[in-house]
């Protein structure tokens, strides 16, 4: 029975440290995807405004 007990602490301590793993992976992968999307969205707006500069300069 004690036997039994380790192993489910040990499976346990393991998953817990799996979780938090991805966990951690889950956070940075949201960071680096608010990054991304801050660049683009900065990038787009450069885009419209050379853009427009073009439209005003060839009416």
């Amino acid at each position: 029975m004690d036997d039994v007990l380790l192993e489910l602490r040990d499976s346990h301590e393991q998953h817990q440290r799996n979780f938090e793993s991805h966990q951690q992976q889950a956070e940075e992968h949201l960071q680096a995807f608010k990054e991304h999307q801050r660049t683009t969205n900065a990038a787009l707006q450069s885009l419209e405004s050379i853009l427009l500069q073009l439209i005003r300069n060839n009416s």
